[in-house]
């Protein structure tokens, strides 16, 4: 089996788009690099700028678990949730991965 892919979609006003994407890139940029068995992340925001999905890779899905313990991410938890009309969270385990080169 793959890595553990984890994604967050998140519902929300236009308006509020732009400070949530902000908050969610210093996150990614300062914690997320630091934590054991995390591979990766990618940060989407749709056309209409209601929906912002983070999804984000790891080696396997303990070390993703682990991680929900650290503060700053906890403490993006609730801001996402405090921002948002809607979240889904959703896990998935990765069995193929094409990359163009």
């Amino acid at each position: 089996m793959g890595q553990f892919v984890h994604v967050v979609i998140v519902t929300l006003k236009p308006e509020a788009t732009a400070a949530l994407v902000e908050d969610v890139r210093e996150v990614m940029e300062s914690v997320s690099v630091k934590l054991p068995g995390f591979v990766g992340s990618v940060l989407l925001v749709s056309d209409d700028q209601t929906r912002i999905s983070v999804v984000s890779i790891w080696s396997d899905r303990h070390s993703w678990a682990q991680a929900q313990w650290e503060d700053r991410i906890q403490d993006a938890m609730v801001e996402l949730f405090k921002a948002a009309d809607n979240v889904e969270s959703q896990s998935y385990n990765e069995v193929a991965r094409y990359v163009m080169r």
